[in-house]
Parts: C-alpha cells; sequence; structure tokens
C-alpha cells in the first residue's frame, strides 16, 4: 500500500490499500474526528504514512501518523518515504512477533524488527533503506 499526502485537500490525500481500493483522509475521518475506538496501536505500514507536507501558502500540514495520534490513538506506527513490500512485510512479522509474542513494549519491538532485518542471513534486507523508515509516534510502552 501507499499514502500519498495533498497538502491542500483531504479528499485528494490518499491510502492506496493492497487490493487497489483508495481510501481519502476525508473517508478515514467521522464529522471530522479519526475513529478508530481505543486502538493502543496504530499501524500504518505503507509508505509515507510519517511524512508530513506543505500547502502552497508555505503553511505546514501534519501527516497522517499526526493527525491520528492527534485525534487520541496513543502510539502510532508510520514509515517516513516510500518502502519495500518484501522488507515491510518482515519488518512487520518480526515487529509483532516482538510485542505481542513476546511482550516487548512497541519501541523495544520496533528495535528487534530492525535488527532481525539487519541480522537475517542473506542480509537482503540490511540496507537502512529498509528499515530505518519506521518509527513509533507517542507511547512507545
Amino acid at each position: 500500500s501507499h499514502f500519498t499526502l495533498a497538502p491542500t485537500s483531504p479528499q485528494k490525500s490518499l491510502l492506496l490499500l493492497g487490493d487497489g481500493n483508495t481510501v481519502s483522509l476525508t473517508d478515514l475521518t467521522l464529522d471530522g474526528e479519526f475513529s478508530f475506538f481505543h486502538a493502543k496501536l496504530l499501524t500504518l505500514s505503507a509508505c509515507q504514512t510519517a511524512l508530513s507536507g506543505r500547502r502552497a501558502d508555505g503553511r505546514e500540514v501534519d501527516s497522517l501518523a499526526a493527525l491520528v495520534q492527534d485525534a487520541g490513538v496513543p502510539a502510532v506506527l508510520a514509515s517516513l518515504w516510500s518502502v519495500s513490500d518484501a522488507s515491510t512485510a518482515k519488518m512487520m512479522r518480526e515487529f509483532y512477533k516482538a510485542w505481542l509474542g513476546d511482550g516487548q513494549d512497541k519501541a523495544r519491538a520496533l528495535q528487534s524488527a530492525k535488527i532481525a532485518l539487519l541480522d537475517d542471513p542473506g542480509k537482503k534486507f540490511a540496507e537502512p533503506f529498509f528499515w530505518s523508515a519506521f518509527l513509533v509516534l507517542g507511547d512507545g510502552r
């Protein structure tokens, strides 16, 4: 999936889903508010979900990750740039294994997932491009 931020238009800011459908920022909101029903973590593994933008008048526009965090999601896992589908899939498996399976906090689980990509026997995803785009915003516990 991929996210494209259109700073002047929430309707044109689109999250491309794996099945080819798109969801706009407008579609994600209900009466101007995001509704994620008490989620502890929202994972936005699509490309550029933590990337903010600038409108034509020079004003800063928050990223999708910042918008949902401001709406009350305590922690958001998101990416800063376009990422590889294969490495992201591996990183998300490793992250959830460490967080839910091993009981690590979110920040430590992300670190463990990054190390797993670095230590991969084939070194296929050892380059920083494959793992350094991801960060946890908010509550890393």
